[in-house]
């Protein structure tokens, strides 16, 4: 399911908040220092490039994959120069879809303008922003940026880092190099789409994106930049973009949460409350809500009316587990005479009962046929054997549920049923006829045992089921989905 952050919100709110950094100054480091940005890898290349020129007269480069244009002033470049623009994958964390990488052959002696269009599903284009990677990994915030709301584009000039003396040498945008630019939230809720089991809760967290002046702890310098370098210090005045908490309260501001439309949410769409300074505790009902998945909303707003913004992200709830089996074997007896590796895997879901009666069934059963490796005749046999590959040691199609219910938990047993396909084989015995024989009996029948309230992370380990007089066994995974 595709999952999307909703954010609407005012102009001066959001001046105010990119001003005094959300609310709370913990970096997403936990360090408790501002000076900690968000770095992530360099993108890869997502389609095509394109490379247009661009003379004294100015000009621009368009990127159709994209829709990004790059513009050029008169007198940006003296003479004409080759631009090229590769579409690229965005690797800032809630960044909106693929970036652009940006190259010229000659370096700009203006900046250039970067166009990025953005799609219906921004219904608020204040709260998004334009990011260009430096050559750490770190992430530039591009100040100030132009949006035409008709035409449904974000635009920033493309500036150099303000950098001097030795300092210089470590900015990234020389004559040829590249510069990816892409577009991000300024405001989002963690995680990004959650997922919840009915009658269970999960932690929301509310977030501001702001560009704050960044100086590198660690030193600039390589071998091959002279023994002063040091003494220069590092290059600290470019902005960087930094992840700081919102606070659930803050002087000057009311904050709320809310589930779709209701404060606090309810019974029937499930519940949001506060823990603490920071973030919230979506608690969800005991049946799935509707609408499914459900809209969490983070409220603030400026007091006297000086501004509002809210933004949201969606959580689905669910009522079902699904069942992971894998079978592995060594020396398995595949037939009468004949022993080989084998693996399996099925899974299946198990379900409420549609007619809302309480009960539960099984259903969507997904089977790979069995790999048989190895094959060897059994010790005990002289002479020769061989045999097919058409042993299967379970396809699952069917099953039936109990629920037991104990001391603050249900305890699920869900026994599986299905069929086994033997192999032929043929034993070639050293003086006597050959004879042909199908695999020896394998269950058809297993039980999965879990418990409703056994689930670490949405996941549970069940009890494996041992085939005996073998090394065989299923295991299983239950998880909530």
């Amino acid at each position: 399911m595709n999952r999307v952050t909703r954010i609407l919100l005012t102009v001066p709110l959001l001046a105010a908040l990119a001003s005094c950094g959300g609310g709370s100054g913990t970096s997403t480091a936990g360090s408790g220092s501002a000076e900690v940005p968000v770095i992530s890898a360099a993108g890869t290349s997502t389609g095509a490039a394109i490379t247009g020129s661009i003379d004294a007269a100015g000009g621009a480069v368009t990127e159709p994959g994209t829709g990004a244009v790059v513009t050029a002033d008169p007198g940006t470049f003296a003479a004409s120069t080759e631009v090229t623009l590769q579409p690229t994958s965005d690797t800032l964390p809630f960044g909106m879809g693929d970036g652009i990488t940006i190259s010229s052959s000659a370096a700009p002696g203006t900046p250039l303008h970067v166009t990025l269009p953005f799609g219906s599903d921004i219904t608020a284009p204040g709260g998004l922003g334009l990011a260009v990677q430096e050559a750490d990994g770190s992430w530039q915030s591009l100040e100030p940026v132009r949006i035409d709301a008709a035409a449904r584009t974000i635009t920033a000039a493309l500036r150099e880092p303000p950098a001097s003396g030795a300092a210089g040498r470590h900015a990234r945008g020389a004559a040829g190099s590249g510069k990816t630019v892409v577009k991000y939230l300024k405001f989002y809720i963690k995680p990004d789409g959650a997922t919840v089991h009915v009658g269970k809760s999960v932690s929301l967290v509310p977030w501001v994106r702001q560009s704050s002046t960044y100086c590198p702890p660690a030193s600039q310098c390589g071998p091959s930049d002279g023994p002063d370098c040091d003494l220069l210090g590092p290059p600290c005045s470019r902005p960087v973009i930094e992840d700081l908490v919102m606070t659930n309260s803050k002087a000057g501001y009311t904050r709320t949460w809310k589930v779709e439309t209701v404060p606090g949410g309810n019974s029937s769409l499930g519940t949001i409350t506060a823990t603490g300074s920071v973030g919230a505790t979506y608690q969800a009902p005991q049946s799935r809500p509707s609408p499914d998945p459900v809209t969490v909303w983070f409220v603030s707003e400026a007091d006297g009316g000086k501004g509002m913004v809210f933004f949201s992200a969606e959580v689905d709830v669910t009522d079902s587990y699904g069942v992971f089996a894998n079978f592995t074997a060594t020396g398995f007896p595949i037939c009468g005479y004949m022993n080989a590796d084998v693996t399996d895997y099925f899974s299946l879901e198990v379900l409420p009962d549609s007619n809302g009666d309480g009960g539960w069934t099984v259903d969507t059963f997904i089977n790979q046929a069995s790999n048989i490796d190895n094959k060897v005749k059994r010790p005990s046999l002289t002479g020769s054997a061989t045999g097919d590959d058409a042993f299967d040691m379970l396809n699952a199609d069917g099953g039936q549920v109990l629920v037991i219910s104990g001391a603050g938990t249900d305890e699920f047993l869900v026994t599986v049923t299905g069929t086994s396909t033997s192999s032929s084989c043929t034993w070639n015995p050293p003086d006597s006829p050959s004879t042909t024989v199908p695999s020896v009996t394998v269950p058809d029948e297993l039980l999965v045992d879990f418990f409703a309230d056994g689930f670490n992370n949405g996941k549970q380990t069940a009890k494996p089921f041992p085939i005996t007089n073998s090394t065989g066994v299923w295991t299983f995974e239950v998880d909530e989905q």
